[in-house]
């Protein structure tokens, strides 16, 4: 297997992909079925984004009770 795919695969895992969903990409990127590759990589960063929200939230809330602590 190229070290890209592999690189590739750590980064989609590393992301949250889980197993079976790169399994499948995986195929469908050796079979060259470049619509299916695009499709599962758009719905991964609808979920990536969705997650990334959620932190940037989580980020203000935690920054807010720390700044409420520092000036009660």
């Amino acid at each position: 297997m190229d070290v890209d795919v592999l690189n590739w695969v750590s980064c989609m895992k590393n992301s949250g992909m889980s197993l079976s969903e790169i399994k499948k990409y995986t195929k469908a990127f050796y079979e060259n079925e470049h619509m299916l590759c695009v499709a599962f990589l758009e719905e991964h960063l609808g979920k990536l984004q969705i997650q990334k929200n959620n932190i940037d939230h989580y980020i203000e809330v935690t920054k807010n009770k720390i700044y409420r602590f520092k000036n009660a």
